[in-house]
């Protein structure tokens, strides 16, 4: 098996690269990150359809959004308790920034952590073991059996992903929709374009049944946030560039412009 160095060493170029990075801990052990989730994503692709782990900055603008809309709606006090569930956190980066934000705003809270995959939920146990606030559970969503609902529901799920069938992305929704509170709000991610490019690229590659069901997908998207999205903001800082929806099922949402 090809150690770190050597692994370092064969995506930057050199083993020069590794003697550098080696110098800066932090960088090194972001480097190392993708890496893994890369080896996870080739080796569960199955369940793992992002291209790469989501920015700082992309969970920064989820949070930003999410928590200025939760606080609109229920005029929330530092002092209440603030329930989170995080859909398909991966390695745990978007989460990082989610537990970063509220230890600051909502410092009483309790944060949920679902995720699909075993070596991803094996290394968010570890990674907050420490943090009695944090649960993380190895489930499929559509398995999970949440105990109250939630103020906040924030899903990292690359919907876009072939690995989604329109049917699955329909399900995830009704299932979030049973976890939210009435006036709560739910985040999600999509890549920028994705919908456009899925639909050119796999048009030359699908039959017309296939294609059918992928062009459902993309208008199921487009009409949960036409109908539910209160905020769209993208983050360029991400690979690939990500939009950030923030939504809610109340009737009080008014049109995106």
């Amino acid at each position: 098996m090809m150690n770190k160095k050597v692994a370092l060493s064969f995506l930057l170029g050199g083993g020069l690269t590794v003697v550098i990075l080696q110098g800066w801990p932090a960088l090194s052990e972001r480097v190392h990150e993708k890496l893994s989730f890369f080896a996870t994503a080739v080796k569960n692709h199955d369940q793992v359809g992002a291209v790469a782990p989501f920015s700082q900055e992309t969970g920064k603008t989820i949070m930003q959004e999410s928590l200025a809309h939760v606080s609109a709606a229920r005029s929330l006090k530092r002092r209440q308790t603030l329930r989170v569930l995080e859909i398909g956190p991966g390695m745990g980066g978007v989460s990082e920034m989610i537990v970063s934000f509220l230890e600051q705003q909502h410092p009483r809270y309790k944060l949920d952590l679902v995720e699909i995959d075993r070596d991803f939920a094996t290394l968010l146990k570890e990674k907050f073991k420490s943090n009695k606030r944090i649960k993380v559970y190895c489930k499929d969503f559509l398995d999970f059996r949440a105990r109250g609902r939630y103020d906040l529901v924030i899903s990292t799920l690359p919907l876009n992903s072939c690995t989604f069938s329109a049917q699955l992305v329909g399900d995830i929704f009704d299932k979030l929709r049973a976890c939210l509170r009435a006036d709560g709000v739910f985040t999600f991610v999509e890549y920028v374009g994705a919908r456009h490019f899925s639909r050119a690229y796999y048009r030359l590659k699908l039959s017309d049944e296939e294609y059918e069901l992928l062009q459902g997908k993309a208008e199921l998207l487009a009409q949960i946030i036409k109908h539910n999205a209160v905020s769209k903001r993208v983050v360029p800082l991400n690979v690939p560039p990500t939009w950030v929806y923030t939504c809610t099922f109340g009737s009080t949402k008014k049109p995106l412009k």
